[in-house]
């Protein structure tokens, strides 16, 4: 089966118009996924780089901040359920990464875009995802992302009225 890319802007309001803030492109083939999100605040990017097999396990991430020509970085390598982060200077730390863990970073949008892509709506109400949060500077955490889903809310999108799910991250 041939790769497939999607790519999902998130916007932000800038005065009377709207400015991308992140981009998520999700690479998907018959035995790997690749969700790399891209933030952009002001000089300051940041990049996440995810990579899973064919069971949603995770293979290994990156995250990477560039500021000018200052650039800092951690990474990941996964052996048998164990997260490995590397990052500049610092000494290794060892975490539980379980089976569809959702790596996110700050200032990112990876863990409530993935929630979202991974909810079942014939579920709970109140779904709860693995996540590793991990960043150049900040020590590592595992982390518990739950998503509540509490209703629609309908909006105009040009003359069609289109509804949208809400929920609480």
């Amino acid at each position: 089966r041939p790769e497939t890319r999607k790519v999902f802007q998130f916007l932000r309001p800038a005065g009377s118009e709207f400015k991308k803030e992140t981009e998520i492109q999700l690479r998907r083939s018959t035995d790997s996924l690749v969700v790399t999100s891209v933030t952009q605040r002001g000089q300051e990017k940041l990049t996440v780089t995810s990579r899973f097999d064919s069971k949603d396990v995770l293979c290994s991430a990156e995250v990477t901040i560039q500021r000018g020509q200052h650039r800092q970085s951690a990474s990941v390598t996964v052996t048998d359920g164990t997260a490995r982060v590397l990052r500049d200077g610092k000494e290794a730390v060892e975490l539980a990464c379980p089976r569809g863990v959702i790596v996110t970073s700050a200032p990112d949008w990876t863990d409530s875009f993935m929630a979202v892509q991974r909810y079942d709506p014939n579920g709970e109400k109140t779904q709860r995802f693995p996540g590793l949060w991990i960043h150049p500077t900040g020590k590592p955490l595992e982390l518990t992302i739950q998503l509540t889903h509490l209703g629609q809310d309908s909006v105009k999108h040009g003359c069609q009225a289109v509804d949208l799910d809400r929920y609480l991250l």
